[in-house]
């Protein structure tokens, strides 16, 4: 079997799962699943950040797919809702030329495969407006492990988006700019630091008992798994409402290596914060 890695996303869609437009089953051993629920999002593929894919759920239990979107890295959200955390389910991600990666949870182990691989795919639409198509494997599929599964899904899903927020200046504007100053502050000390955070991540990341010095260290080396090492630039943003505001950031991830990042900031009666970020995906 063909081993995919799995990718970090940020998904722009906004919906609560449905019942499922999905017939088939994924066979492994004694498990069968079936799944009862799905939806269709975009995602930052994680080897290619700046280019955007479907990633689909097909799912035993319904899943809160509105509070995943509402979070930078829904994907971690999305499997760790307690519904689904003991639940059988199905990830797919469909790049847009048409290659499927797979990753199938069933009996508490994963199983992880890709059209380069023993999958198979035929797409009848393919857009980042709807998805549908059948994924299978022609043959029985033997796991480095041992167990052999089976897949073979059909499915018909519309890809649901959040509305569109106000596209923000070249260099993010005002968020921009705090973004900007965060790094900065991160060579500074702590009150240069909390001055562009907002007290709720403050409070997230930093402890009464510690030290000054101990919490600026402590929330920089954060900082720094959080957003790229160095060489920020922001390239792109988009106003989501009066209060928040998405960047997208690119900078070095490890030495040759850059990468997409997302922040969200927020305005505040003293300006605009960082909150958080996350890795979407490595750039090409």
């Amino acid at each position: 079997m063909k081993h995919t890695s799995l990718p970090v996303v940020f998904i722009l869609a906004l919906a609560s799962a449905v019942v499922a437009d999905v017939k088939g089953q994924f066979k492994v051993d004694k498990t069968t699943i079936t799944p009862g629920y799905d939806g269709a999002y975009l995602v930052h593929d994680q080897f290619n950040g700046r280019q955007m894919q479907v990633e689909m759920i097909l799912s035993e239990a319904a899943v809160d797919i509105k509070a995943a979107v509402a979070e930078l890295s829904p994907h971690s959200q999305i499997i760790n809702q307690p519904e689904i955390m003991d639940a059988n389910y199905i990830l797919l991600w469909i790049d847009p030329d048409g290659k499927v990666s797979m990753n199938a949870k069933a009996a508490g182990v994963q199983y992880i495969d890709s059209t380069e691989g023993g999958l198979k795919v035929e797409l009848k639409t393919n857009t980042l407006e709807r998805v549908a198509g059948r994924v299978y494997t022609p043959n029985p599929v033997k796991t480095l492990s041992g167990p052999v599964f089976e897949v073979d899904l059909t499915f018909d899903t519309a890809v649901t988006k959040s509305p569109a927020g106000k596209a923000l200046p070249a260099g993010g504007g005002d968020p921009g700019k705090a973004l900007m100053d965060l790094q900065k502050a991160m060579s500074k000390d702590l009150a240069a630091l909390n001055s562009l955070l907002t007290q709720e991540t403050i409070d997230r990341l930093q402890d009464d008992y510690n030290t000054p010095e101990e919490n600026f260290k402590g929330t920089v080396d954060i900082l720094n798994a959080w957003l790229p090492k160095q060489n920020w630039k922001v390239t792109r943003g988009e106003l989501i409402d009066d209060a928040t505001a998405i960047l997208e950031v690119e900078g070095d991830m490890f030495e040759d290596t850059q990468a997409v990042y997302l922040a969200r900031m927020k305005k505040t009666d003293t300006g605009w914060k960082f909150a958080k970020a996350t890795v979407a995906g490595m750039i090409k």
